[in-house]
């Protein structure tokens, strides 16, 4: 298992936090049906945009390895998919986090392709958000 801890420069006494008491966020899921599609990214961009979603968990992202990327419009995704470069594109979870929301991420964790861990700081304790994918 592969732990990841946040790299951005926020200051380790007082980090942004995920959930305060002054503040309301959106957490959402999405089974997206695949991520390697052209404009996939962006269409999740704006939904998320639309409806106002701090955190979006994601499934069936299909993507291999794990890894983070940082897009233009300032979201974050976090993925975990097989680690075999030879994997069959099937599976895979992932989070989409806002620019905000980003600058409250502690650690996360990409399990396995059907669950990754992120964790985030938050007032009275920390926030830890599971994403699974399971067939039905």
């Amino acid at each position: 298992m592969t732990h990841y801890s946040q790299t951005q420069n926020v200051d380790a006494a007082r980090p942004n936090r995920l959930l305060t008491p002054m503040t309301t966020i959106k957490i959402g899921t999405w089974n997206v049906r695949a991520m390697f599609e052209a404009g996939r990214a962006q269409q999740i961009v704006n939904e998320m945009s639309r409806y106002k979603i701090s955190l979006l968990g994601i499934s069936e992202t299909r993507w291999t390895k794990s890894g983070r990327l940082r897009l233009a419009s300032g979201q974050t995704i976090l993925y975990s998919g097989y680690e075999d470069d030879h994997a069959r594109h099937t599976h895979g979870v992932g989070f989409m986090l806002s620019a905000e929301t980003t600058k409250a991420l502690m650690e996360w964790e990409p399990v396995n392709a059907r669950l990754i861990t992120a964790r985030f700081y938050g007032t009275a304790t920390n926030i830890t958000i599971v994403q699974g994918y399971a067939l039905s």
